[in-house]
């Protein structure tokens, strides 16, 4: 898991922004007509990039994947898959990633 490089889309005009956080339910949501449903109300909804993985990852990524934080009206957060099954997903710093 890496915290990839945010490559997103344009805000569209007039529409609020949200930014889903979280691992496969919330990319799930993205693939299964969320983003469709969400601009019939105005709102764009944008993913962080890949998988987020658990809370570690999280809070060591959070403000790459924010960016420029006063573009987003809603940020939500799902990490709780990852943080059940997973706990060998720690974020440990080495020399070469901090």
């Amino acid at each position: 898991v890496t915290c990839g490089t945010p490559r997103y889309a344009a805000p569209l005009a007039g529409q609020k922004q949200w930014l889903m956080i979280g691992d496969s339910i919330t990319g799930g949501c993205m693939s299964n007509g969320l983003p469709t449903v969400a601009a019939g109300h105005d709102v764009q909804v944008t993913h962080s990039p890949g998988n987020a993985a658990n809370v570690w990852w999280g809070a060591h990524c959070l403000d790459k994947w924010l960016g420029n934080a006063s573009r987003w009206d809603v940020i939500t957060f799902q990490f709780g898959l990852h943080d059940l099954a997973l706990d060998n997903e720690v974020f440990i710093c080495a020399p070469r990633c901090c």
